[in-house]
């Protein structure tokens, strides 16, 4: 009997219990540390999902450009003399010997196309929702398109399949060429025009040209500097970083860690002209531990300097390029020459007037110093023929010797893009 009675208060509490603890759920109010994916997909959370998708995007471009200007002849890779270079993924990277598992290549690959899903997927939820205020939605629809447009010309322009075959897949796709890439970007510049003031269009027009100067395309470049692109005054388009969410350059190329050094001609650019160092951002360090008094340069940015995108000073570049190339092409600027644009471009930094012939050369070498640091050099290196990782039977390198005096050896087919890591060949069932 007292085992039974013992069996009926069991059940009488279970039964509590679980009718109990039901009410209490029931009556819970939802937690306050999580939201849900339906819950985001409201007018009042897109703001909120703009800004995460406008921050992923700046950490996506300074971790690419320090690699690029590591896969470039802008910055070097050299331990034997380098105390702080210590990483040897970036020393794969200076030499373009670089493994699928590169994490220095993977982590920027996974960011950039982080940026893009997070931008293509505002997009699908945009459409899902009913706008009271249609400037929240075109402020957004302009910045995901901007984002899908630019991370997909990044995608297909510094990364590639083979040493030499620019372009890469997008949600688990087969590699989808460079040319595709730049034709889904200028698409989706098309849509962010739709919904932009004059000051966007300006942005986004100028991202026009620098794609097709890329590729030297100068029919198209000149045909869309005719219209509103950045002018003489405009501030530039920067990717943006704060004390959470750090430039880079500072940890890897600069102050904070130096794992990738200047190299030595941007130091002679302002030796031969000091007011270079206006645009000219580098900082002197003695090694003192491996090999002392080899003096070395890092990029100046600090932890929270911007990072110019595109400016004017560019696109004067992108018109004198042109211009010397054919002196009758309409580029919007009546009565500029060559001459003219690149020294408008140094006057704005207080640099003299260039005085000689302007020819092509000449042009690449004012965006070698306008545009250090910002991820430009590999693409002008590798449209003009001029990349110094040469590959062959007998490869070298320009120059031959690092800074410590050590002669550089390659491997025969140098990579002249960032290769397609691991984590995609491994996971991608498309990938081919």
């Amino acid at each position: 009997m007292k085992n039974l009675n013992k069996l009926f208060l069991l059940i009488f509490v279970a039964t509590f219990t679980a009718v109990s603890c039901g009410d209490f759920v029931s009556e819970t109010d939802p937690p306050i540390s999580i939201i849900t994916d339906e819950a985001l997909t409201t007018e009042a959370q897109v703001p909120f999902l703009e800004t995460g998708v406008l921050g992923r995007f700046s950490q996506a471009f300074d971790n690419l450009s320090v690699i690029s200007g590591g896969l470039s002849d802008e910055l070097q890779f050299d331990p034997d003399g380098n105390s702080l270079a210590t990483f040897p993924t970036f020393g794969e990277i200076d030499l373009g010997d670089i493994t699928f598992d590169n994490n220095s290549v993977d982590g920027p690959y996974a960011t950039i196309n982080e940026a893009r899903f997070l931008a293509d997927d505002l997009i699908r939820r945009i459409g899902e929702i009913t706008f009271e205020d249609t400037g929240v939605r075109d402020q957004a629809l302009y910045s995901a398109n901007l984002v899908g447009g630019i991370t997909r010309f990044w995608l297909g322009t510094y990364f590639g399949l083979t040493q030499t075959t620019p372009g890469a897949p997008i949600d688990n796709s087969d590699i989808i060429p460079r040319a595709d890439l730049n034709a889904q970007a200028i698409a989706k510049f098309d849509a962010a025009l739709a919904v932009a003031d004059a000051a966007q269009t300006k942005v986004i027009n100028s991202l026009k040209v620098e794609i097709y100067m890329s590729v030297n395309n100068y029919s198209a470049a000149a045909t869309v500097l005719q219209g509103n692109v950045l002018e003489s005054g405009d501030a530039p388009f920067q990717a943006l970083y704060n004390q959470q969410s750090q430039n880079a350059w500072f940890g890897q190329a600069g102050e904070g860690r130096t794992q990738l050094n200047v190299e030595q001609r941007f130091a002679d650019y302002i030796a031969d002209e000091p007011a270079e160092a206006n645009r000219i951002d580098i900082v002197a360090f003695t090694e003192t531990v491996l090999t002392p008094n080899i003096t070395y340069y890092y990029q100046g940015y600090d932890r929270t300097d911007p990072i110019n995108i595109v400016s004017w000073q560019e696109m004067d570049l992108a018109r004198a390029e042109i211009l010397e190339d054919n002196p009758a092409a309409n580029v919007g600027a009546p009565g500029e020459t060559p001459l003219s644009l690149i020294n408008r471009v140094r006057a704005s930094h207080n640099i003299p007037d260039f005085v000689g012939t302007v020819d092509q050369a000449v042009i690449i070498e004012e965006r070698d110093k306008e545009l250090f640091a910002t991820g430009n050099r590999l693409l002008d290196q590798l449209r003009t023929g001029n990349f110094h990782l040469v590959g062959g039977s007998s490869s070298y390198k320009v120059p031959s010797t690092d800074q410590t005096g050590n002669t550089i050896v390659l491997v025969a087919t140098p990579w002249q893009h960032f290769p397609i890591t691991s984590r995609e060949r491994n996971n991608n069932p498309n990938f081919n």
